[in-house]
């Protein structure tokens, strides 16, 4: 993509000269007007980002020294969101873009996975496209909102692991369960069973798993400003 649009904060400590994020500026009494083209915001305090999370729920926002990757993430998805909304896509394009989320979302809540499958699925039912968007919004940046769990990641790993069925040799299946269950008993980070995974899928690739959004790096610039932080 070709710019993230963020909200900077007015902190010269702060340095935001990221390539790929493009900062703005804005009063409050702005920041409603323009919420629709933002995907996320950057406080110099906590208060204020409260403040603007309670006043655009779906807008991620948090304080500066709590940027990491769970907001990056965020920020991602509703960037993308918003290309596809510009460009005047229809239902396939959003069902697809639904489709390249949906481990990460199984990561992030259970019960509002189940939940926005079948919203998803009822887009026809709907008169009116933007009001569809607009919902979906709404429940995709709650959902994304929920901090993922160990048993959460542990759950979509090994939703993961059953598209290998019959891919792998009992070496490599026995390999990628210790090392979910390493994770899972808190033993190794995330990352280490994400790249047992990654590098299996190059050995059988699966066009599913391929896009997933789960097991994709963040864009540099989102990987700098996360700083390596949850």
């Amino acid at each position: 993509m070709d710019h993230i649009m963020l909200i900077g904060v007015d902190d010269e400590s702060y340095d935001v000269r990221l390539p790929g994020l493009h900062f703005i500026c804005l009063s409050p009494d702005r920041l409603q007007q323009q919420a629709d083209s933002l995907c996320g915001f950057i406080s110099a305090s906590t208060a204020e980002a409260e403040q603007i999370a309670a006043q655009i729920p779906w807008l991620p926002a948090v304080a500066q020294t709590a940027v990491g990757e769970h907001f990056c993430r965020r920020v991602l998805a509703l960037s993308e969101l918003n290309q596809l909304q510009a460009a005047g896509t229809g239902s396939g394009a959003l069902t697809a873009f639904h489709r390249r989320y949906k481990l990460l979302l199984l990561a992030h809540s259970q019960p509002l996975y189940r939940e926005i499958g079948p919203f998803v699925a009822g887009f026809s039912r709907w008169r009116d496209p933007q009001a569809f968007f607009v919902e979906y919004r709404k429940r995709l940046m709650a959902l994304l909102a929920q901090p993922a769990s160990r048993g959460d990641h542990t759950n979509a790993l090994m939703h993961m692991q059953g598209y290998f069925r019959g891919k792998l040799d009992a070496t490599q299946r026995q390999a990628l369960t210790q090392q979910i269950l390493d994770y899972r008993e808190g033993r190794s980070s995330l990352a280490e069973p994400v790249a047992l995974i990654q590098q299996y899928l190059a050995l059988s690739p699966d066009e599913y798993l391929a896009q997933q959004r789960y097991l994709q790096p963040l864009p540099p610039a989102l990987a700098q400003l996360s700083g390596g932080r949850p």
